[in-house]
């Protein structure tokens, strides 16, 4: 079975644990440009294949017949590539329908998250598998932290082959393994691997392709996820007509529906908001609201509160949320690292972090904080009234207190936007 590497390429005459395994090359040039290459023709002198290579070594020492793609979007010895090779690596794997894609690479530039989530979604749905190095400083990465892709980390405990999978966590760092390995070079020499995120994947990776060779390529089951972003399309069943922001959609909403049954292409994904859940196209549940309530249960308060900028909206009901997550798209727009939170009804459609309404808000916070380490965080509270000091100060971060009734305009946002920037400047 084929296993995509998207790296540095694969010299298979570094490791003879690579004599024996079909190695096919795709350069990913920096404009996204993707052509096939002979191995011989992908090797250049000056910068020695070793990451990509040592990478499809470990896979191949912990798991045979493994037939290798290099998808080659690193070039010279930075080991940077810019987004449109990422995007253009994952394309070509979705439309190749690769089974298992493997990858070192990630990004921590919020900009970039909407189109990998949106491709990497798309993988998910055609049940390829994607297993993604986290960072090495411990950041929030995409792909590595979307739900559904096997995210790892090392553990400098185990040796070889060991790996652990936690349960259910407050963070998405959930799969450890170990990234000592024993590699034997040509002339008999054997090297060890570092202590490194990038070498414990693959040994997760030579897991997941034995399961997938015992049994069948796009077989592995769902899971439920602790966030929905994993969709990429999707009905939502309505039948109460609750008023909801489909401009926000971080997904392709198919069809808004009262019920079931008025679906009659069950290929895709139901959201059915009474049920709080999302079920897959056999009707199975792959995540619910109450997947938020335990991950929340979980988590232990690590009291980093006081390290982050928040921005609190008051107002009543959907326009408070509107104004969030306009004002959210603003900062990313300007390149700030944001994040939104609220425990409003069906917030996790847009891409906001759904906090249960059992949940502080103190609690909600030290979590995305620790979790994605923003710039900013931006909150709305159902029913929360803004805390005031006895001279009538706001003490709270910075407060944007919308008017009731009153329609809010771009020109809002905006001026809402370069207030909070002078605040903080």
């Amino acid at each position: 079975m084929r296993i995509a590497i998207i790296d540095d390429g694969i010299n298979p005459y570094l490791y003879s644990e690579l004599a024996n395994s079909p190695i096919e090359i795709q350069f990913v040039d920096i404009e996204g440009r993707i052509t096939p290459k002979t191995v011989d023709e992908a090797i250049d002198p000056k910068v020695p294949l070793i990451h990509g290579t040592t990478t499809a070594a470990i896979i191949a020492k912990y798991s045979e017949d493994a037939e290798f793609i290099g998808l080659k979007i690193f070039h010279d010895q930075s080991m940077t590539a810019n987004i449109k090779q990422l995007l253009a690596a994952l394309n070509w794997c979705y439309k190749q329908k690769t089974p298992l894609v493997h990858m070192s690479i990630g990004s921590r530039a919020w900009v970039d998250y909407a189109p990998i989530r949106a491709i990497v979604a798309k993988m998910l749905k055609q049940r390829q598998v994607i297993v993604a190095a986290h960072s090495n400083i411990g950041e929030y990465t995409v792909p590595a932290c979307i739900a559904g892709v096997y995210g790892v980390i090392a553990d400098s405990s185990m040796q070889d082959n060991e790996y652990d999978i936690t349960p259910i966590a407050a963070n998405s760092r959930h799969i450890r393994a170990s990234s000592a390995h024993s590699l034997s070079l040509p002339d008999g020499r054997v090297i060890t691997t570092a202590i490194s995120n990038s070498y414990a994947a693959p040994v997760i990776t030579a897991k997941l392709h034995e399961h997938l060779t015992a049994h069948e390529p796009f077989s592995l089951p769902f899971v439920n996820y602790a966030k929905p972003d994993y969709l990429s399309t999707a009905y939502i069943v309505n039948p109460h007509k609750k008023e909801i922001l489909s401009e926000h959609f971080f997904f392709k909403c198919l069809g808004e529906v009262s019920s079931m049954e008025e679906i009659e292409d069950r290929e895709d994904d139901v959201i059915n908001l009474p049920q709080g859940e999302i079920t897959n196209s056999t009707g199975e549940p792959i995540w619910s609201e109450d997947n938020r309530q335990r991950l929340f249960e979980a988590y232990e308060y690590r009291g980093s509160r006081q390290e982050c900028y928040v921005v609190n909206i008051y107002g009543n009901g959907i326009g408070a949320l509107d104004f969030l997550c306009k004002l959210k798209k603003h900062f990313i727009s300007e390149e700030y690292y944001c994040v939104g939170i609220s425990d409003y009804a069906y917030s996790y459609l847009y891409g906001i972090e759904h906090i249960p309404s059992t949940t502080d808000k103190e609690i909600a916070i030290d979590y995305v904080h620790y979790l994605y380490n923003p710039d900013l965080i931006i909150c709305f509270m159902e029913n929360e009234k803004p805390p005031m000091l006895d001279d009538g100060k706001e003490t709270d971060g910075y407060c944007v207190v919308l008017k009731e009734d009153t329609a809010f305009t771009q020109e809002d946002v905006v001026r809402a936007f370069r207030g909070i920037v002078e605040f903080w400047a």
